[in-house]
């Protein structure tokens, strides 16, 4: 299920995959299955949820337009099919590096999918690399289209995933950040399953 305004449980997955480079459908879908026996197994004794989460849209590697696009159709064709609602995380400094028009139309099909986006940061740089104030800037500046396209569906941008699962590199950073991504309204997506598919893009 895709992440949602209410409490999350106290126990449960939250299975991720870095970008959408050479990934296959049937490889996350396997995974899903896998743990969603693992929680059937335990639904005696409490309920627990499987979030699918995927980073780096409109895409991790980018060699062309036509590639972006069909892995896109295909990846949520396969969602659609298998009936796995799903956040996608994006990467804004990626739109327009062919044609920005034709990379908003492959978010905007998440959207209309009954998918839900969320922000990964403009550049998909590092909080231990960049420091603080200009991570918190990055952040704000890969608001602007993903924001926009929530909009169009009476949706608010509330998702927010740290690049590469960096959250700070001591506890102060990770305070000061935390509370800024709180006071602009988001919530840190968890991750405790990641398949590494990036390695093979």
């Amino acid at each position: 299920m895709p992440f949602s305004s209410q409490p999350l449980p106290d126990e449960g997955y939250f299975l991720d995959t870095e970008g959408t480079g050479l990934f296959r459908f049937v490889k996350c879908a396997v995974a899903a299955l896998a743990l969603a026996g693992a929680v059937e197994r335990r639904a005696v004794a409490q309920t627990a949820e499987v979030a699918l989460t995927f980073d780096d849209l409109p895409a991790m590697s980018m060699p062309n337009e036509a590639y972006v696009e069909q892995l896109n159709r295909d990846l949520l064709a396969g969602l659609h099919r298998h009936r796995i609602p799903a956040t996608g995380f994006v990467n804004e400094g990626k739109l327009g590096q062919f044609n920005q028009r034709r990379e908003l139309a492959v978010l905007r099909g998440w959207v209309r999918a009954g998918m839900d986006l969320g922000n990964h940061t403009y550049s998909h740089e590092s909080l231990n690399v960049l420091g603080p104030r200009k991570f918190e800037a990055d952040v704000a500046r890969g608001e602007h289209w993903t924001r926009r396209l929530l909009a169009q569906r009476h949706k608010r941008l509330r998702w927010f995933r740290f690049p590469d699962l960096e959250t700070g590199a001591t506890p102060s950073v990770k305070l000061d950040v935390a509370r800024w991504l709180a006071r602009r309204g988001y919530r840190s997506a968890p991750v405790t399953i990641d398949p590494d598919e990036w390695e093979f893009a």
